[in-house]
């Protein structure tokens, strides 16, 4: 059993001898062997317990077998790439389904597969940078509007403050400044923004509290948001 099987790390026989260079140079290579079996060994093990816990997820957050095979692909690539190293096993699993999510426009949020997985969000964020950076860098971002008609429905907006919000996205969406960003954040800002035009009003406590993003966030968003549109105006009047 090649598991089983140790291989000396000394240089020498039972009595102490140094070794032939024969000799040395056929254990050198079985060193070798032993090491990538091992490593082999390892691997599998790793892609095994993500494919288990891929099947628990698959039916607790309702994941199509797509998903779940384009997470699990994913992820058998940054093994196969050497990328664990210094990140959290379930960390990369949790953001590699993560990036399938938005690559299929699932309407996943990062806060969902956070409690799923017990996994915090920085810990996800983290390795979904390294996923981005190393392994699918032109991913599209995923389309904030897949989420509005629901969120703004739970968080009890009404139909002209979503209307007013999913105008405000679309400019977003023009410049370009959703890259990168959680689509849940950009919502989080339309609506408030919206809120205030049409007299619908929530607050950023309760918006933060609802959507599960921060109050700085929510200011960022609005921001951008604003950026996007004066931009735009602008642009508008100068054609």
């Amino acid at each position: 059993d090649p598991e089983l099987t140790i291989i000396s790390q000394l240089d020498k026989d039972a009595y102490g001898k140094p070794l032939s260079t024969e000799v040395k140079n056929s254990i050198k290579r079985q060193r070798k062997l032993d090491e990538g079996i091992k490593t082999s060994s390892t691997a599998q093990e790793n892609l095994n317990l993500a494919k288990m816990e891929m099947g628990k997820l698959k039916a607790s957050l309702g994941l199509s077998e797509v998903v779940v095979k384009s997470t699990l692909s994913t992820y058998k690539k940054t093994i196969d790439r050497k990328l664990t190293r210094g990140y959290s096993k379930n960390g990369l699993l949790a953001a590699c389904l993560y990036a399938s999510c938005k690559k299929m426009d699932v309407p996943r949020r990062l806060e969902e597969i956070s409690n799923m997985m017990n996994i915090t969000k920085k810990e996800i964020s983290r390795c979904y940078k390294l996923i981005m950076k190393e392994i699918d860098p032109w991913m599209t971002p995923t389309n904030p509007m897949r989420f509005l008609s629901r969120i703004a429905r739970n968080l009890g907006s009404s139909e002209k403050s979503q209307r007013k919000a999913a105008s405000m996205i679309e400019k977003v969406l023009k410049s370009g400044k959703n890259v990168g960003k959680d689509p849940i954040g950009i919502i989080a800002g339309a609506l408030y923004l919206a809120g205030i035009t049409t007299g619908d009003l929530k607050s950023q406590k309760e918006i933060s509290e609802a959507l599960g993003v921060s109050e700085g966030t929510i200011r960022k968003r609005c921001k951008e948001i604003m950026e996007s549109i004066n931009s735009q105006t602008r642009n508008t009047c100068l054609g």
